[in-house]
Parts: structure tokens; C-alpha cells; sequence
């Protein structure tokens, strides 16, 4: 069970909130008077997320993402990052409370480098790297420019394109996404207006319309239709209501017919006129792709005086089902790959009843780890057998006497490096 969790502090309470809603990426931290925060919500309850195992599901293998080894949470950072964890460490809490590593990433480590040819976001096959990518606030359509590095999008759009071909290929293989503010907008595929151009990593197909302007006080309410009453995110409100909703100029206007696309509560009141009846919160994983990881994003700042919810969007954004990427192996042919670090590969082979499985990890120019399971990819936890002697030591693992159907492989990166380590894996059937 993961309990939904309150922030914690070392601080005590200073009766003051920031404007961009205690952003971590390239935008204004501006301090600002702010009423004091709501009551924590009565009806904000825990839920569980998916079993820590491996099942079987029409014809497919899924289980939680984390099973296949990840880096856990991460956190876009930029220089107000400073500012705000002197309050509190927003992604630090978030990691905590899905029992997630943690790590913070800057502009640079989203891009290859002499020192990382992949880049943080995706392993040396491709794949996701991490589980959870945290953007909160900010300005994104500043961000977006900064991280690519272009001064005018006009006339320099094919680097936004060619920039986010990393994050997409990581969410189309795993990574989930969380956003608030401007981080809604780096998600989105850019503006609805006409003859403006604007791109965010487009993780979500649709487009908003505009930023609304910001800081006006009293804020808006936002209401949830009764009819999600048993979602998981209306249980982190009060009563299907999160009252005096932070907003500091997010996106409006929110595109509401995109395909698999979950839309939550409607701004009403305030006095910001322009929001009321526009959405606030989306979550969207296409269906068409098992693998796929899931975007959950705010147009307003639940971090600042909403945090249940925000940890509500962070655990509906990783509690799902994941369909599981597997290897063919034949027996006696040699596969060699990379493994990247903390990364878990996995390899399926056919094997006959009372047959010897011997499998052996060689070559290693880091630690790997090998796991060996009947049915279902091993876990660190499940596994028939596994030889994890440390170093570069090499790895045997035998099966005496198999039971008929599919082994699973497990080769994992246990202290690898970010470009990756050789390995190369053997698997015999006597």
C-alpha cells in the first residue's frame, strides 16, 4: 500500500506561497501573499497501486513499470530550484511518497553528451530510463526554448522537433510524466492559435488555446463532476472541490476532444473570469501502446496549497500496468548487448519438461546480475535462481530439471554506467 503522504519540512510555516507555485524549472520564483492554505481535504484517502508481480493479461505480460529497473523519480531543476527547496523539496517529497529513487536533472542532462551519449531520459537500447519525469511551473514556452537551445521559434522550430525526440521516445516506452503550470504546457503539442508557432514535447496530442493571466486573488475554485466520484484523484479532494486553487498565469483553454484523454474538474469562481468552465487536470495514455507511459497534468498549482493532489496525480500517473518488452534467445547463440544502469533486460526462450538449463552472463565490463524465472520475467524479489556474486565476475545460473514452457532471462545493471555496460549472454538446453 502507498499512502498518500503530506509534504514535511523542516521549516516552520512562513504564511507566504510563491508564484510560480514553487517551480523547479526556468522560470520566475517570486515571493507572494497568499491566503492561508485550506484544510487538508477529509475525504483524501490512500489507494494501492498495482501487484508487485508480473501477470499474464490477454495474451500479454504487464506489471508495475518499476519491475524492470528504473532510476526511479526525477526532478527538472533549474536556478530557482535553490529558492524553493530553502521551503521544500517538492520532487524529493514526491519520490518519497511513491517509495521511488530520486534524482534531479538539469537542462543539459536532458540532451546527449560526451559524458552520456543517450542523454538522462533513455537507456542505451532506447528504452525509458526513468519512471517519473516531475516538471511543475514555470514558463514553458520559455523553458521549452531554453532547453533547446533556440532564441526564436519562428525561424528555428526544427530544433524544438529534433529536441524532443528524446522525452517522447521515453514515454512511449515507459516514462510517465507529471506537470503542473508550465509544465502542463511542455507537455502539450503547443498553442491553438492560429498562425502562432509553439511546440511542447507534444507527450500529449492535444493544444491549449492561450496563458491565462495570473496572481489575482480571490483564486478559483475547482469542482469535479460527481460522476468520477470513485477515481483515484477526486478521493485527494474535499468532497469532489479543491477551494482557492493557486493559479499564476497556466494554460487555458484546454483542448477537450483528444482521444484517450481523461479530463477532472472545471474551474468556477475567482477572480479570473477567463478560467471558469475550463478544465483543470488531464491524464492521458494512448491504448494503443501497451508500453506506453501515462501524462497527468494541472493548469493551476496544486503543489502550493493543494499537495494531497499533487501526490494524487503523481501516483495515478505511475500505478498502471506496463507491458513487459522481452528478447527471444535461442539456445547455444550468443546475444550480446549493453545493459545501462539500474536497467533490467529481459529474454524469453522455449524449453522442454526435464530438460538442464544452464545459462551463463560473461564479458561484463561492469556489475550485471542474472535472474532466471519459469512463466513470468524475474523480479529482484522472484526468481527460480540468480547469481549475483558482484563486480565483473562472471555469472552461472542452472535450472536441473526444467518445467515445460517459456524461461525469462534477467540481466540487470546493477552498477552500470549511463552509456551502458557490455555483457554478453549464452543460454544451453540439455
Amino acid at each position: 500500500m502507498h499512502s498518500i503522504r503530506r509534504f514535511r519540512s523542516n521549516r516552520r510555516p512562513c504564511g507566504l506561497d510563491f508564484t510560480a507555485a514553487m517551480c523547479v524549472v526556468l522560470g520566475g520564483l517570486l515571493a507572494h501573499e497568499a491566503a492561508a492554505a485550506p484544510p487538508r481535504p477529509a475525504t483524501a484517502k490512500p489507494w494501492a497501486g498495482p501487484a508487485g508481480d508480473f501477470q499474464r493479461q490477454e495474451g500479454r505480460i504487464v506489471g508495475p513499470w518499476w519491475q524492470g529497473g528504473s532510476l526511479g523519480a526525477v526532478y527538472f531543476t533549474g536556478p530557482y530550484a535553490q529558492k524553493l527547496d530553502a521551503f521544500e523539496n517538492v520532487g524529493q517529497t514526491v519520490a518519497e511518497a511513491l517509495g521511488r529513487p530520486y534524482r534531479e536533472i538539469h537542462k543539459d542532462d536532458l540532451l546527449p553528451s560526451d559524458a552520456d551519449s543517450n542523454g538522462a531520459l533513455v537507456y542505451p537500447d532506447g528504452t525509458a530510463r526513468v519512471e517519473l519525469f516531475l516538471m511543475p511551473g514555470g514558463n514553458g514556452h520559455k523553458t521549452m526554448k531554453d532547453i533547446a537551445g533556440v532564441t526564436d521559434s519562428r525561424t528555428e522550430m526544427n530544433k524544438f522537433v529534433e529536441h524532443r525526440r528524446t522525452p517522447q521516445a521515453a514515454f512511449k516506452t515507459g516514462m510517465n510524466y507529471l506537470g503542473c503550470c508550465g509544465g502542463f504546457f511542455v507537455a502539450t503539442s503547443g498553442y491553438l492559435i492560429p498562425n502562432t508557432l509553439s511546440a511542447g514535447w507534444e507527450l500529449w496530442p492535444g493544444k491549449v488555446q492561450n496563458i491565462g493571466p495570473g496572481g489575482r486573488q480571490p483564486f478559483p475554485d475547482v469542482v469535479f463532476d460527481p460522476a468520477d466520484r470513485k477515481h483515484p484523484l477526486f478521493r485527494a479532494t474535499s468532497n469532489g472541490v479543491l477551494k482557492n486553487m493557486f493559479y499564476s498565469g497556466g494554460p487555458i483553454g484546454v483542448q477537450g476532444d483528444v482521444p484517450d484523454t481523461e479530463y477532472f474538474g472545471k474551474y468556477a469562481g475567482g477572480a479570473m473570469s477567463e478560467l471558469v468552465g475550463d478544465w483543470f487536470c488531464i491524464a492521458y495514455r494512448p491504448k494503443d501502446n501497451g508500453r506506453s507511459g501515462r501524462c497527468v497534468i494541472a493548469t493551476g498549482h496544486p503543489e502550493v496549497n493543494h499537495k494531497d493532489f499533487l501526490l494524487a496525480m503523481a501516483q495515478y500517473a505511475v500505478y498502471h500496468d506496463y507491458e513487459v518488452p522481452r528478447h527471444v534467445i535461442e539456445p547455444g547463440k550468443p546475444i550480446e548487448a549493453v545493459a545501462g544502469d539500474q536497467q533490467m533486460q529481459y529474454y524469453c526462450l522455449p524449453v522442454e519438461q526435464g530438460k538442464k538449463l544452464t545459462v551463463t552472463l560473461t564479458g561484463m565490463t561492469e556489475n550485471c546480475d542474472l535472474y532466471v524465472r519459469h512463466d513470468l520475467p524475474p523480479t529482484f524479489r522472484k526468481s527460480d535462481a540468480k547469481g549475483t556474486r558482484g563486480k565483473t565476475a562472471d555469472e552461472t545460473v542452472t535450472v536441473a530439471k526444467t518445467k515445460a514452457g517459456d524461461y525469462y532471462l534477467g540481466v540487470h545493471g546493477k552498477h552500470s554506467v549511463l552509456n551502458g555496460a557490455k555483457y554478453t549472454l549464452t543460454a544451453t538446453v540439455e
